[in-house]
């Protein structure tokens, strides 16, 4: 795939990744275990990114990646505290898993 996609599937994954670990986040949880939620997240978007470009080489991409998380990590922080945090379907998703 051409790597001139990578921006906006970049974007994409980082605004779609709020409602995803909206999902599977919990109040249950103590706060280090929802952040690690996130990041585990972002890391798998970045990588799911990385692939869908160019491939992935384990030996040189790592820093590529990283970036990658990075960025992800940030749009979806920024798009979850923005816009996200107080809709109804945030609420939805973060009882639907957890729910009890």
């Amino acid at each position: 795939m051409n790597a001139a996609l990578d921006p906006g599937i970049i974007v994409i994954l980082g605004l779609l990744a709020p409602m995803l670990i909206s999902f599977l986040k919990t109040a249950r949880f103590p706060v280090w275990a929802n952040q690690l939620i996130a990041v585990a997240v972002c890391a798998v978007a970045a990588l799911l990114s990385v692939v869908a470009t160019d491939g992935f080489n384990a030996l040189g991409d790592t820093t590529r990646l990283a970036g990658t998380a990075g960025v992800i990590f940030v749009l979806a922080q920024t798009a979850y505290r923005t816009y996200f945090v107080s809709t109804i379907l945030n609420e939805r998703l973060e009882a639907g898993l957890w729910k009890t």
